[in-house]
């Protein structure tokens, strides 16, 4: 399957089914939202992302010694955007509006919205030189460590809000 995927990736349409899968995965995490809790979809949502940046890191550490896998590359990135979509693509935005108190909801809404998209924003500015000065794989190693942080504040510091009023 993923041998007939890469010539879509090099065309271009690789984006448009990337794009669908993410749009899929985001309505089955809304269906599974309530049913499986709020933590453990973000559980999974990261231990999935640290997989999939450690099988991507995996391809680059292969490159590098002159192998070639892109099955690897483009199943890492499908699978990224699939446990991104399932957790922190969503989640985030609707622990927002549950752990806020409602006298200060839409002030601290906007601080944490402000700061995710100026990571976002310095992120997108700042990869190319992470990935000049590490290389492409141990970016990748860099992103699985960041997301193991991640997970360990999920566990130790965020509260579940299923079912809670």
């Amino acid at each position: 399957m993923f041998i007939i995927l890469t010539p879509l990736f090099v065309a271009g349409t690789g984006s448009v089914l990337i794009m669908g899968v993410q749009v899929l995965v985001t309505v089955v995490a809304c269906v599974l939202v309530d049913r499986a809790g709020r933590k453990p979809l973000l559980y999974a949502a990261s231990s999935g992302m640290i997989v999939a940046s450690l099988s991507m890191a995996t391809f680059y550490f292969l490159k590098d010694n002159g192998q070639q896998y892109n099955n690897l590359a483009i199943l890492s990135m499908v699978a990224y955007i699939v446990f991104f979509s399932l957790g922190m693509g969503a989640l985030p935005w609707l622990l927002m509006s549950e752990i806020f108190p409602s006298k200060v909801r839409g002030t601290a809404g906007s601080v944490a919205t402000a700061v995710n998209w100026t990571c976002s924003f310095l992120m997108t500015e700042l990869f190319g030189t992470i990935n000049n000065f590490l290389g492409p794989a141990w970016t990748f190693v860099a992103f699985a460590v960041e997301l193991t942080v991640t997970l360990i504040f999920v566990w130790r510091f965020v509260p579940e809000t299923r079912g809670k009023d």
